[in-house]
């Protein structure tokens, strides 16, 4: 099994299929969105430098709004998986069994 991961923002129809374009469609492809509440968000970018713009309260409250709003279209486009009370391990294991399933 051979994965690559892409990250990317995409809120609409129009940003994910942008996203997507890149990758050939002979290859199979698994949308996984991550939720994760504001404040615990705002809890794991504290001390994480290479969370570029995410260490900014106001672009993080702004991106929470936006993802908030964009939440019915990504339940309909993408697997989600609750960030939220999931440590990273256990993230990890969802995403490896979301992705074992297409092979």
């Amino acid at each position: 099994m051979s994965t690559v991961i892409v990250e990317g923002e995409f809120f609409t129809t129009e940003e994910l299929n942008a996203l997507l374009a890149s990758i050939p469609a002979s290859v199979s492809r698994r949308v996984i969105t991550l939720q994760g509440s504001y404040a615990q968000m705002w809890t794991r970018v504290q001390g994480d430098p290479s969370r570029g713009m995410s260490t900014n309260l106001s672009f993080l409250q702004a991106m929470a709004v936006k993802f908030e709003e964009a939440l019915p279209f990504l339940r309909q486009s993408s697997t989600i998986i609750d960030a939220n009370t999931s440590t990273l391990d256990d993230v990890a294991r969802q995403l490896v069994g979301i992705v074992a399933l297409q092979y």
